[in-house]
C-alpha cells in the first residue's frame, strides 16, 4: 500500500516575497544616493557664490579702506582739513558727502560690491587724524541713510 500523505513544503517566506523586497531596497537606495547628489551639487553652487560674494566684499573693503587713505594724503597737504580749498577738492570728487562738525570733518563714501550692495563708509578727519567710525554693507541704490532698523509706524500713507 502506498502512503497517500502528501509531502507538504515547510511553511515561510517565499522566493517571490524576497525578490519584491530586494527591489524595494534597492529602489529606496538610488533614490537616497540621487537626493545626496543633489544635495551636494547645491552645497557646491552655494559655497561657489558665497566665496564668489566673499572675494568681492574684500575686494570691495580694500577699495574703500584706499579711498580714506587717499583723502588723508589729500588733506595733509593742506593745514587744515575743514579748509575752502581741500573742500573743493571733496567737492570735486564724485559720490563722496561731507559735513563739517566741532571735532572736524566727517565724510561718507560708497564703494560698490556687487550690483546688488555698497559699503558706506563714514570717516572722521581732524588734526592730522583719519579714523573710521563705521563700514557697513547698505542696498545699492539706497537714497536715505537710517542708523538702524525701520519701523513701521502703522500709517499706510
Amino acid at each position: 500500500m502506498m502512503d497517500k500523505t502528501k509531502h507538504k513544503l515547510p511553511s515561510g517566506i517565499g522566493t517571490g516575497y524576497l525578490s519584491i523586497m530586494m527591489i524595494f531596497v534597492v529602489l529606496t537606495l538610488a533614490l537616497l544616493a540621487a537626493l545626496s547628489l543633489s544635495a551636494a551639487k547645491n552645497e557646491h553652487k552655494y559655497s561657489l557664490k558665497a566665496a564668489e560674494y566673499t572675494a568681492d566684499y574684500y575686494e570691495a573693503d580694500l577699495k574703500a579702506k584706499q579711498t580714506a587713505a587717499r583723502l588723508k594724503t589729500e588733506a595733509d597737504s593742506f593745514f587744515s582739513c575743514t579748509e575752502p580749498e581741500f573742500l573743493e577738492v571733496l567737492d570735486a570728487e564724485e559720490g563722496l558727502e561731507y559735513t563739517i562738525v566741532p571735532e572736524g570733518i566727517e565724510i561718507s563714501y560708497k564703494t560698490p560690491v556687487n550690483e546688488r550692495q555698497d559699503i558706506l563708509t563714514t570717516i572722521r578727519m581732524h588734526d592730522g587724524v583719519c579714523e573710521i567710525l563705521s563700514s557697513r554693507t547698505v542696498p545699492s541704490g539706497e537714497e536715505s541713510v537710517t542708523d538702524g532698523f525701520t519701523l513701521w509706524s502703522g500709517d499706510f500713507d
